[in-house]
């Protein structure tokens, strides 16, 4: 894997996801901050991984992820503070585990490329 998106409109948090992607040998991250963002930056350029934050500065990082899901075949993974509030926005029979520390990150990736995309996203 080579190239990440990361959709959250925290840029502390953005940072770090960043930080922990880069130490897993991401070579190029694009950030979007709001929903058209981050479904545009998929367009643009496919990524290998997409990790979604809870909160965005306009429109929901939830369905950004399903409308790249809908058009891309790329894993997911779903970073929150908040894990009860976010479970409300997904399907039934989605699960979220956690919570997990920053470092867990390298585990998820590993876990993310043997399964590929989350159809249920």
């Amino acid at each position: 894997m080579s190239h990440a998106l990361v959709i959250d409109g925290n840029r502390e948090v953005s940072r770090v996801i960043t930080d922990q992607l880069c130490a897993l040998g991401f070579k190029s991250i694009a950030h979007a901050w709001t929903e058209e963002e981050a479904v545009e930056a998929a367009d643009i350029r496919e990524p290998d991984l997409v990790v979604v934050g809870d909160q965005i500065i306009e429109g929901s990082a939830i369905d950004a992820g399903r409308r790249i899901a809908q058009r891309h075949d790329v894993p997911m993974l779903l970073v929150t503070g908040d894990a009860a509030r976010v479970k409300k926005s997904l399907p039934a029979g989605a699960h979220i585990d956690g919570p997990f520390k920053m470092d867990a990150m390298r585990d998820a990736v590993e876990r993310s490329r043997q399964v590929g995309s989350n159809d249920s996203f």
